[in-house]
């Protein structure tokens, strides 16, 4: 079972998912073709004082059947056996969910886009550390891209990345060679970054 660092920032730690939806726009990746394209998104972000014995998040998921849900459908993509992502799902972070927001305005934000295959909460140690320091992390599940995602409405999402185009063993077209991510600035209000290789993000973050 994942264990986290210590936060080093001086703030607690707030998280809430919310998911987006943009009615005009198709899923083009849906069986059906009838989906309209949504995100789910989990904000980590300043929190006010928070008390010793405040349920801390799960891990992986709002719930455990979301993170056990979302564990499983993660080693079936990486081809791995089941039950080396077994503990995963028993974990919990430093995060309250919906925990008050700390005051004192406004606060930079951070995107975190998870590559192919990848979770929202992949680098939740840290997204934790950078809200603990000041920042709103916004970190994106990308339906039938990432290994699983799960809806407001319970239902499970599933990649529909092939072997093939995510460049295992063959050639893909939506897949190249190791590229390191880009950073931009807006006037320092939010930045974007990462690494990436084969389309899965890898860094020193959990």
């Amino acid at each position: 079972m994942p264990g986290f660092p210590a936060l080093s920032g001086p703030f607690a730690v707030g998280t809430t998912v919310v998911q987006w939806s943009d009615p005009d726009r198709g899923e083009a990746a849906a069986p059906d073709g009838g989906d309209r394209r949504i995100v789910v998104v989990q904000l980590w972000y300043p929190a006010g004082a928070v008390g010793a014995d405040a349920p801390r998040a799960q891990y992986l998921g709002r719930d455990r059947r979301e993170a056990d849900v979302v564990a499983a459908l993660e080693a079936e993509y990486l081809g791995a056996p089941a039950f080396l992502l077994d503990g995963p799902p028993r974990a919990h972070t430093h995060a309250v969910f919906d925990a008050a927001p700390a005051a004192g305005g406004r606060f930079p934000v951070v995107l975190f886009s998870p590559g192919l295959g990848g979770l929202r909460t992949q680098n939740t140690a840290g997204a934790e550390n950078l809200a603990g320091r000041g920042y709103v992390v916004a970190g994106v599940d990308h339906p039938y891209d990432s290994a699983a995602v799960v809806p407001a409405d319970g239902r499970t999402v599933r990649t529909r990345i092939s072997d093939e185009a995510a460049g295992r063993g063959a050639t893909g077209s939506v897949c190249g060679p190791p590229t390191s991510g880009s950073s931009s600035h807006n006037s320092g209000a939010s930045t974007t970054g990462g690494w990436t290789s084969g389309g899965w993000t890898s860094d020193g973050w959990r």
